[in-house]
């Protein structure tokens, strides 16, 4: 199928951020199958600096994203590593209440399909950002410049593939996941954007597989022997991700305030408001602009 973009009609919404219509538009453009998706919010976390959104790709998973208005402040480097921490863990344990998207290991639940959380800073740009590579190095996996591109990017990127979305995972998972059915990405839009969709019948008599071959947070973690593939400091940084204790509510709206540098005003009266990457193709990617007027026809592949 091709991709689908949600909101459909994107480029008449005010509420629709100049940087979430720009990733709207390079999806369009670039990407072959799966949802794009912005303008959610699964755990309450969506606010003025920081808007969510979600990829869902057929053939290899989930991500969802974080996009941060503004630049990458070095000094918060373990606090946006936290954040993504934190939001993948909550958004992980929502979609682990849905019968349809996980299989079991005796008491142990796991997702069927690989799943992350990264941060998007389409402030920044490839080549002209001031943050040292050593503090980028750190980020790899968790954050992303605009439209994806990998934060230790030199700018080489030609193809969707390099852009490794999917690189990284680090929430357990079915490994012989082969393929989301059209079913099974209902199930993810119901728990994560049902302004989106029909609500799924939770009383569906749904048998959750038993499985013997889930990839664990365990086999995941990284244990020190891949220092010659790796940078030393990128190991050490997400080896320590394995011994964070489980934050509070009031740490989590802590860690969030922190990445708007102190901007950001808590408000308790507010209310919580594929590609086919396994698919080698010679299409080149099209950066275009996120001020581009948005002539590209949005809607024509819903």
């Amino acid at each position: 199928m091709a991709i689908r973009l949600w909101p459909q009609d994107y480029e008449r919404k005010d509420h629709i951020t100049k940087a979430e219509k720009g990733i709207l538009r390079y999806a369009a453009r670039n990407f072959q199958n799966g949802h794009m998706v912005v303008g959610i919010d699964p755990v309450g976390l969506s606010g003025e600096r920081v808007k969510l959104g979600m990829y869902i790709s057929p053939s290899e998973g989930l991500v969802t994203f974080s996009i941060y208005s503004g630049m990458i402040n070095a000094m918060l480097v373990s606090s946006h590593i936290a954040y993504v921490q934190m939001v993948e863990g909550k958004i992980y344990e929502r979609l682990l209440d849905s019968k349809l998207l996980i299989v079991r290991n005796g008491e142990k639940k796991a997702l069927k399909f690989p799943y992350k959380h990264i941060v998007m800073f389409p402030d920044e740009v490839v080549g002209k950002t001031t943050v040292s590579k050593d503090d980028l190095q750190q980020l790899r996996n968790y954050a992303t410049f605009d439209s994806f591109r990998p934060i230790t990017s030199d700018g080489k990127e030609k193809r969707i593939e390099d852009l490794k979305i999917f690189a990284g995972i680090r929430k357990a998972y079915d490994k012989t996941f082969k393929s989301l059915s059209e079913l099974e990405c209902r199930a993810i839009f119901e728990r994560l954007a049902p302004e989106y969709t029909v609500v799924l019948n939770e009383t569906i008599n749904v048998c959750v597989a038993e499985k013997k071959t889930l990839v664990t947070e365990a086999d995941l973690r990284i244990t020190g022997k891949e220092l010659d593939d790796f940078d030393r400091l990128s190991v050490v940084q997400r080896s320590n991700s394995s011994t964070r204790k489980a934050m509070t509510k009031s740490h989590d709206r802590a860690v969030y305030a922190l990445l708007a540098d102190s901007k950001w005003k808590l408000d308790s009266e507010k209310s919580s408001s594929d590609t086919g990457l396994t698919e080698e193709t010679d299409i080149a990617l099209e950066t275009g602009s996120t001020e581009d007027s948005g002539e590209e026809n949005s809607t024509d592949n819903q």
